[in-house]
């Protein structure tokens, strides 16, 4: 987003929404994947027998329609399901990356085209009028090969750059969304400042709506303090980790503070805050305190750049084009 923000070439994040992600792959097609993939003639075997002869009912008002055979995709709840359908996929990753007229951005020395977990499909492309049509193309080939099939006119269209208006998609059915798009439950913006209100404001509502109705249970302070650390905390944490900007330390406090009127029930605390902190043995509660895990996160981070690497991560490639006379790496 930094890389590109200012520039006067249209670049634009898809979002693509795949239509029964899960329930769609060709079992033919997903046989001949795993072998092009290399997998044995036993494992081939272990996994059509796993899918030989499925079938299922539904399940509708207590009442069990009769069985009916299944014919395609890999079954969800399934602990193999979720890899399967990876390696269906990744034919359609490896053309796109290979698509030399699929444009995606450069940055870090490479280009970017693909962010892709499980069915999350999303791809940040330069000059969307060339690469949007043989990205179409590629796709569609796909859907007949594999079954895999994308409903275009619910996948949605972020422009990234200064200069990349809706006519830039004009002629197909991208649902266009300047106001940020939402990727692995981050909202996404094409200014990275506007991410943390995207993002912190309604979580910050889901807790007041999850503390009011907890509330009422009447919880004992460790129960309430293992409440936050297994539902709340969890939830700030993965935000903070993954927005990349700073977050002030006033964002932490409010939530901070709606945190102590749950402990207390909206009365003065009857401990100084600070002795809930330390962990039990140190005679806290181990209460979670957001700011500080934020901080970890971040120092994290910092030990990739410090500590030189022969491998890279690619985002490390990125910060270091785009943060340019900043040398944080190699002992600096």
């Amino acid at each position: 987003m930094w890389k590109v923000q200012g520039s006067q070439h249209p670049a634009v994040a898809l979002s693509l929404d795949a239509e029964k992600a899960f329930d769609r792959v060709k079992w033919d097609y997903l046989k001949y994947a795993m072998s092009h993939f290399g997998f044995g003639h036993p494992f081939l075997t272990w996994v059509d027998t796993i899918y030989h002869l499925p079938s299922a009912a539904v399940l509708t008002n207590g009442l069990i329609s009769p069985q009916f055979p299944l014919g395609r995709g890999t079954r969800q709840g399934c602990p193999l399901s979720p890899l399967l359908f990876v390696l269906a996929l990744e034919p359609l990753a490896e053309a796109i990356q290979s698509e030399p007229t699929i444009r995606g951005i450069c940055a870090g020395g490479r280009q970017h085209k693909i962010l892709l977990y499980a069915d999350d499909f999303l791809l940040t492309l330069e000059d969307p009028v060339t690469s949007v049509p043989p990205l179409m193309s590629l796709v569609d080939s796909f859907s007949r090969i594999s079954g895999y099939r994308i409903n275009w006119a619910k996948s949605e269209a972020l422009p990234l750059s200064t200069y990349c208006p809706k006519t830039c998609l004009a002629g197909w059915d991208f649902h266009w969304s300047p106001s940020g798009i939402k990727y692995l439950g981050v909202m996404v913006h094409n200014s990275p400042s506007k991410m943390l209100q995207l993002n912190f404001d309604p979580l910050f509502r889901e807790w007041e709506i999850d503390v009011w109705r907890w509330s009422s249970l009447h919880l004992s302070l460790s129960g309430k303090i293992n409440i936050i650390k297994m539902n709340l905390a969890p939830r700030i944490n993965y935000l903070s980790a993954m927005i990349p900007v700073w977050i002030p330390p006033a964002v932490f406090t409010r939530f901070q503070r709606l945190v102590r009127g749950f402990l207390w029930d909206g009365k003065a605390p009857k401990l100084a805050e600070k002795k809930l902190y330390p962990g039990l043995t140190q005679g806290g509660l181990n209460l979670p305190h957001f700011f500080k895990y934020y901080l970890a996160f971040q120092l994290r981070q910092l030990a990739h750049w410090y500590v030189p690497q022969v491998d890279a991560p690619v985002w490390q490639l990125i910060e270091q084009e785009v943060v340019v006379g900043c040398p944080l790496g190699g002992g600096y």
